[in-house]
């Protein structure tokens, strides 16, 4: 879990590069708590079967919101993609598939236009 907060300190970083292992710790963190929010949300009565969410797990996931795109933005360009290309979650459909994108293809190997690779060389 060496890189589940990362985007946390890099809170509103759109530069850089950042890796798959990165994206992926990212997000299983980030449903954990959200989980674990929920169920305090749950035991406590703030939480809304309506909506989905309850107090806390509502404000994390307000909290989420800049992280997650600094961290697609940075994850767009370890491909070399530009970080335009986050319009793409605007469209229904094409926007799960390039959450698919972004977890499974591997990194530009050596330096492109927004850096040097995150990856460290075997």
């Amino acid at each position: 879990m060496k890189y589940a907060f990362v985007p946390f300190q890099k809170y509103a970083t759109f530069t850089g590069r950042a890796r798959r292992a990165e994206y992926w710790q990212f997000g299983v963190a980030a449903a954990l708590i959200s989980l674990g929010l929920t169920g305090l949300d749950a035991v406590t009565g703030t939480y809304s079967v309506a909506t989905g969410y309850g107090f806390l797990s509502g404000l994390f996931a307000l909290g989420l919101i800049v992280p997650s795109f600094a961290l697609y933005a940075r994850r767009f360009h370890d491909f070399g993609w530009s970080t335009w290309w986050l319009l793409i979650f605007l469209v229904p459909v094409a926007n799960l598939v390039f959450l698919l994108v972004l977890g499974f293809k591997d990194s530009d190997v050596g330096e492109n236009r927004y850096g040097p690779s995150p990856k460290p060389k075997p």
